[in-house]
């Protein structure tokens, strides 16, 4: 336990020491393997200042094991310490001024402090750390910064990263001054009913999330540097106000009590508004009781630290009754902004425009502010929303930069609704959310910062890296930083030795989930309610998008186990809470439904493998279904039950995967083959199966072609090319229960030995239980004259990555890690519009200038599945950014050869199907169709028309080429 001692805290004792050499003076130890500072706290900043101090002490036993004196009185004691205080109060302000030090530089400046080793007023033989807020939660924040560099992690109970015991502690002794925080306000939103599930276990007495939650909750706040909540919302919550216990707790921890964009002034409509008693919510019809029922919770909870949120919407998440068209909900909204302000000016005694309110245009009430008929008191803060998946709906215009009550972002790290939820993982792109808040902060969006955090858990990391951006975006304002950051955090959290390994892991992680999230892998939707489909991954093409994507999470999950199995015990729960648990069931997310496909396809082709990967599907389910038990049953015995659900709201992208037994004919004793491709031939047919033609120009890629049988056989093949030049991974087998009576080949060229022109070979595969061989087309094309060119066209698309062009001339940025394709180019974020009949703008425009070679389509009717029209398709994949206004557009123009720039808009309407599938997709395309085409040199020149427009890459198909599903494989040439 702590102990604590009692003092006077206005008795100060002089203190007179000798010089201190430097190097003794550069760092303090807080304990050094015998004896643990004291704590010491101003009573006069109140209890947040009390609990800080507690806080403090409470980390020093963990680490050491030793519990240290706290308590009010700086008179007596002895040993170093650390005192806490407010700057402004009469004991911090005599330390300061006998210590010859000043807090003029913080001085008004919200939530900062100043720290200072000084002589102890207690002993004039030791020193003390003097931590001296602004105001309390510039003083907090001085004290975690603390905690911190002892090495005790923000997680340290949320995920369980235990605090170790330490031989000594160490900390600089070096006099310094905090800034103010990048956003004013910074918090996270808890809705999601697992966190109501989990509360019940955690305190009972409260049937829910009461007081005993919220201090929890507090303290991850304190650790994080956030200060303010808005409290879970659900119909079947304990709304926040039924306790008044939870404002005190609130108050204690100098937490900021907001609402969602439902709740107005403070109310909790699921379940406090009765439409039995109370009549409609609806403003035009019961106007005087919704005045009564707003004006009750602010005479209630007035008293407390509080930002309003204004406006109205429906009782739940829906929009508000008695208007159908955004004029008529724009007026309704100006007049219910106006009297909700009058409630807060009359009830609280002072003029609206002093009273923190906020009003956030979310889902429907974007487009009836959009109006311009709200008319929004220049005071109240705009909270901008993204559009439930990462993208923000809209920023400040010129006139909104400048108001008084500024702006902030609301953004979502969970979410259940249309086209698709995500409510068990966490599967926003780290690298997205840094590239859409650094483009809000740009815009002056500086006011308020909330992240709709679910449950929590498991979204730690993003609700971590989020909170961290809020508080100091000057630290984040090079690409690359989100990377950066995520390595500091896994060595913080899992050590050096270890650390790298698991930054990886999770990068990795989030770059597939971005690829496509989890919890889309069924490729349905919600509402409205769609079955499970078949995926649009490529099972023929490309290298097999299924098997790659498939492989690439395997190898994570098998490497999260192997770093899981090394870790030390005490960092293995929060390791699987954090990254462990997150892969896995995103991993078999993935299988579940890639071996579906399979299963189906294979099946068609009567596959004897087919229903092994039925039961591999099923096996995925029901591994998913083991780590949530795992997850709520297992770890730290149990601490986490409920918190987490195997199928959220019964969707039925959670549920078993429903997949036939395939049934094949006795007499089908075959062994066909298919080519990368799509083309399937079995020992029937006459034509030769042909691979897609080889470049020298890429180097050692490689296709592959497939043989099986169609029945559980045992059987023998063999695979013999007909040159040397053809290389073989393997020539020789058998057909295997365990390799799925199946076997993969992998064929490329050796181009010391291939042929400088146009040429083809064969492979012969023979089978024991063929009818017949099977001979296998190749083809090599000749070396391309064009020595400038950096793209070349493979399996009729010529593939190029934005990031990749040849000259990037310009206000463009390549933002490393954002996108699909490793970096994407990104148009200046102050860009003027370009009007591309404006030639002497559009030569002003930033370009990306790119050069490619197509050779001739094949015309060689012998080998049916690669022949492609004289004709192309070129398409560009940006991000799927809105523009920062309403005004504004994100347009390209794009010239092919030299020729007229033609325009393509990324634009879409909100809510409209491109955008649906945008969001699923986290890519919009516009494209130029039939273009008629010519082998030979080309050049691809792009000019950016619109800021921040942000291009993943473009693709050159000629007309009859295979499409996937994600970016086709670069077709940049190898020099």
């Amino acid at each position: 336990m702590v102990r604590y001692f009692s003092g006077i805290a206005c008795c100060l004792l002089l203190a007179c020491v000798l010089p201190v050499q430097a190097a003794e003076q550069a760092r303090l130890a807080l304990y050094d393997g015998g004896t643990v500072a004291r704590v010491v706290y101003d009573p006069a900043g109140g209890a947040p200042i009390r609990k800080a101090a507690e806080l403090l002490a409470g980390d020093l036993q963990h680490l050491t094991g030793r519990a240290p004196d706290i308590g009010q009185g700086v008179a007596s004691g002895h040993g170093t310490g650390v005192i806490v205080g407010l700057a402004s109060s009469p004991v911090i302000a005599e330390l300061l001024r006998k210590n010859g030090l000043s807090a003029a530089t913080i001085a008004g400046k919200w939530e900062t402090y100043g720290r200072a080793v000084i002589p102890a007023p207690w002993d004039p033989e030791a020193r003390a750390i003097l931590i001296f807020g602004a105001d309390p939660r510039g003083a907090v924040w001085g004290v975690v910064d603390l905690t911190r560099e002892m090495g005790v992690s923000a997680w340290e109970w949320w995920a369980d990263v235990k605090t170790r015991p330490v031989a000594r502690i160490d900390v600089s002794a070096a006099a310094s001054f905090s800034r103010p925080p990048s956003v004013k306000y910074r918090g996270f939103f808890i809705n999601a009913s697992f966190f109501r599930d989990w509360a019940r276990t955690h305190e009972p007495e409260a049937g829910g999330i009461g007081p005993k939650t919220y201090a929890r909750v507090f303290e991850l706040m304190w650790r994080l540097k956030a200060n303010l909540i808005w409290p879970g919302m659900n119909s079947t919550d304990p709304p926040f106000n039924l306790k008044p216990e939870n404002y005190d707790v609130a108050a204690d921890y100098a937490v900021i009590r907001g609402s969602s964009h439902v709740e107005m002034l403070l109310r909790d409509n699921a379940v406090e508004w009765n439409e039995k008693t109370m009549g409609a919510y609806n403003w035009r019809t019961n106007k005087e009781r919704l005045t009564d029922y707003w004006r009750g919770a602010v005479e209630q909870w007035g008293k407390y630290d509080n930002l309003y949120t204004v406006g109205m919407r429906g009782v739940d998440d829906f929009p508000m009754e008695g208007a159908d068209f955004a004029a008529k909900m724009g007026d309704i909204l100006h007049d219910v902004i106006q009297a909700q302000r009058k409630i807060l000016s009359a009830t609280l005694g002072k003029p609206a425009e002093r009273i923190p309110q906020a009003f956030t245009p979310y889902k429907e009430v974007t487009a009836a502010y959009n109006t311009g008929r709200i008319q929004l008191p220049d005071d109240v803060t705009i909270i901008w929303p993204d559009d439930n998946y990462g993208y923000l709906l809209r920023l400040n215009d010129a006139h909104e930069r400048e108001r008084a009550g500024g702006s902030g972002v609301y953004y979502h790290a969970t979410f259940w609704g249309a086209p698709g939820n995500y409510l068990l993982l966490p599967s926003t792109d780290p690298n997205l959310m840094w590239e859409e808040m650094t483009r809000a902060y740009h815009g002056n969006a500086r006011s308020v910062w909330m992240l709709n955090a679910g449950n929590i858990k498991p979204v730690e990391y993003l609700l971590d890296f989020y909170l961290a951006l809020a508080f100091d975006m000057d630290r984040f304002a090079q690409p690359g930083s989100a990377r950066a950051y995520m390595e500091q955090w896994a060595v913080q959290n899992f050590g050096a030795q270890q650390g790298g390994q698991v930054a990886d892991v999770m990068w990795r992680y989030y770059k597939l989930a971005f690829g496509r999230n989890p919890e889309f892998m069924a490729f349905n939707t919600t509402f409205p309610m769609t079955p499970v489909q078949q995926t649009r991954f490529s099972l023929t093409d490309f290298g097999d998008e299924n098997a790659r994507r498939a492989d690439a999470y395997k190898t994570l999950m098998a490497e999260a186990r192997e770093l899981e199995a090394l870790l030390p015990a005490d960092r293995k729960s929060a390791f699987y809470e954090l990254v462990g648990y997150p892969v896995a069931v995103a991993g078999n997310m993935n299988l579940r439904q890639l071996a579906m496909d399979k299963s189906i396809a294979y099946g068609m082709q009567r596959r004897a493998s087919a229903n092994a990967y039925a039961q591999a599907s099923r096996r995925a389910h029901e591994a998913i279904l083991s780590n949530v038990r795992r997850y709520g049953e297992e770890i730290e015995g149990g601490k986490w039950r409920y918190i987490s659900n195997s199928y959220p709201q019964s969707l039925t992208n959670y549920l078993p995967p429903a997949i036939p037994t395939w049934s094949i004919p006795d007499d089908a004793r075959r062994c066909p083959v298919q080519v990368e491709g799509g083309g399937f031939f079995d020992d029937k047919d006459w034509f030769f199966p042909t691979l897609p033609t080889f470049s020298p120009e890429l180097g050692a890629r490689s296709y592959y072609f497939d043989i099986f049988t169609s029945q559980a056989l045992d059987a023998s093949w063999s695979a013999v090319p007909s040159v040397p030049w053809i290389k073989l991974d393997k020539t020789t087998g058998r057909f295997s229960q365990a390799a799925g009576y199946e076997q993969r080949l992998k064929v490329s060229i050796d181009w010391s030995q291939a042929p400088k022109q146009m040429q083809d070979g064969l492979i012969r595969v023979t089978c024991s239980v063929g009818q017949q061989p099977i001979d296998v087309h190749v083809r090599v094309a000749p070396p391309i004259a064009d020595k400038a060119a950096s793209f070349i066209d493979a399996q009729g698309v010529v593939s190029m990555y934005a990031a990749h062009a040849d000259r990037l001339s310009g206000a463009w940025r390549v933002l490393d890690g954002v996108g699909h394709t490793g970096a994407d180019v990104q148009a200046a974020l102050d860009l003027q519009p370009v009007d591309v009949a404006d030639a002497a703008a559009l030569a002003k425009a930033p370009r990306l200038l790119y050069r490619f070679h197509t050779l001739k389509p094949e015309r060689d009717y012998s080998f049916p599945n690669y022949v492609f029209d004289e004709t192309v398709t070129l398409r560009a994949v940006a991000l799927p950014l809105f523009p920062a206004t309403t005004s504004g557009r994100m347009r390209i123009a794009v010239s092919l050869d030299g020729g007229a720039p033609q325009v393509l808009d990324f634009g879409r309407e909100y809510y409209a199907a491109a955008w649906r599938q945008s969001v699923l997709d986290n890519e919009v395309s516009a494209e130029i169709a039939n273009l008629p085409w010519q082998a030979g040199s080309h050049t691809l020149e792009v000019y950016a028309l619109d800021p921040a427009v942000t291009l993943d890459r473009f693709e050159l198909r000629f007309t009859g080429s295979s499409k996937g599903y994600g970016p086709v494989p670069e077709t940049r040439i190898v020099r």
